[in-house]
């Protein structure tokens, strides 16, 4: 930092958040406030910095609340105000320099610090009226190449911040930097895809004696299309319709649209999760509950158990791999490893094998059953509840047709801990 150490050290007071009690947490608010930022993400998610901007400031009772990300590179680089809410709101728009600001500062130690009348060693915030009496400063992330922070500050001596605002501040920076991120990945699967239909035409205007080489190229450019057009409305639709749409185009489009699809899959799933675990973890620490480690062997004993009485079912006809032991929340796992096999006996008809298997992804672990039998499998219905069930536990389910009349069910579950 360019400040001399003896004026930060003067507004840095980050040792007084471990010297004052904290007040007691109010999780039934903070599970409205959470439901609040989920609905907002899912209507209309261009104004959803804002809303966790206002939550910021109405749940730690602040003058203002406010997000900075990060702009430009090198001695250019600043912090700029993208959402501001309460008394400092005329300032959004604004920025500070990143070598000298309290959001410099927090990003360089890489947690939570305190600053109490800031303006004395950053000049930037000398003329900010009224005046920035403490400030909370918290980083998206645990290290150095942290995107931004999420802030309050208050205007009065009378208020000052403590344990339970770090914590809240904290849960709402993990939502901000997973809000970020998704839009980064949705971002450049579009930018890929504008490539891809860039390449195609060029293709097309100098070779086209491959007729049938363009044809097959112009169905996976619809295809492309399509996946483009939800990456662009992805921010303006639900997570769950995120995940069915990429769904729909894994049996049918080309290795790079599979990838983006995953991609998109495995992000918006982890989002998702993200959102119900912040307000499963609120409602655990009122009633002491917490995750529990699964074991998904058992898991898939009990879904078979459940099926020796159903028709075409034949104890002879699944093989299985290791199954591992995950920490999730994920009570269901029975009934949606019972889910998959039924649509895998309904996929593979009579005589056929099925074998199921876990294999572990970036973040998640992918449940498949494979069959060979019918070429036009049978599609995941709501009827039972499945697509639900696997939507609470923070998972997806597609079906995947084979080179031949095989099927492979597929089940992802994002961000299980093993």
């Amino acid at each position: 930092m360019s400040e001399p150490r003896s004026e930060l050290a003067a507004v840095l007071a980050t040792e007084r958040l471990r010297e004052r009690r904290p007040r007691a947490p109010d999780y039934q608010a903070e599970a409205a406030c959470m439901n609040r930022l989920a609905r907002t993400l899912t209507a209309k998610p261009g104004a959803i910095l804002q809303e966790l901007a206002e939550a910021a400031a109405e749940r730690c009772e602040a003058g203002t609340g406010g997000i900075s990300l990060i702009e430009g590179e090198g001695a250019e680089a600043c912090f700029r105000w993208v959402a501001l809410a309460g008394v400092l709101r005329e300032y959004v728009g604004g920025s500070t320099p990143r070598h000298a600001s309290p959001c410099g500062v927090t990003i360089e130690r890489g947690s939570p610090q305190l600053f109490v009348r800031p303006g004395r060693c950053f000049p930037e915030l000398a003329p900010i009226s009224p005046p920035i009496v403490e400030g909370l400063v918290v980083p998206f992330g645990p290290d150095k190449d942290a995107a931004g922070t999420i802030w309050v500050v208050s205007h009065s001596a009378r208020h000052q911040f403590d344990g339970e605002d770090v914590r809240f501040m904290q849960s709402l920076g993990g939502l901000a930097a997973s809000v970020l991120h998704l839009r980064s990945e949705t971002a450049s699967a579009v930018r890929g895809a504008r490539r891809s239909r860039a390449d195609a035409a060029k293709l097309g205007r100098t070779n086209a004696a491959l007729a049938r080489e363009n044809a097959d190229l112009r169905s996976s450019l619809r295809a492309l299309e399509r996946v483009g057009a939800h990456f662009l409305d992805a921010t303006c639709g639900p997570l769950s319709a995120i995940r069915a749409e990429a769904g729909s185009l894994l049996a049918e489009a080309a290795v790079p649209v599979r990838r983006a699809a995953h991609s998109i899959m495995a992000q918006a799933g982890w989002l998702d999760r993200r959102l119900r675990s912040q307000w499963s973890q609120s409602m655990r620490g009122a009633s002491g509950q917490s995750d529990e480690y699964l074991n998904c062997e058992r898991a898939l004993d009990a879904a078979v158990s459940r099926l020796r009485d159903s028709d075409g079912w034949d104890q002879g006809m699944l093989t299985r791999g290791p199954m591992p032991v995950i920490k999730s929340s994920a009570s269901g796992l029975p009934r949606l490893f019972e889910g998959l096999l039924r649509r895998a006996i309904a996929c593979a008809g009579p005589g056929r094998r099925i074998h199921v298997a876990a294999e572990a992804r970036a973040g998640a672990w992918l449940f498949t059953a494979g069959c060979a039998g019918s070429p036009l499998p049978v599609p995941p219905d709501s009827s039972d509840g499945w697509d639900r069930l696997a939507a609470d536990a923070g998972g997806i389910i597609w079906i995947e047709q084979g080179e031949g009349k095989g099927a492979t069910l597929c089940l992802l579950l994002s961000n299980p801990q093993p």
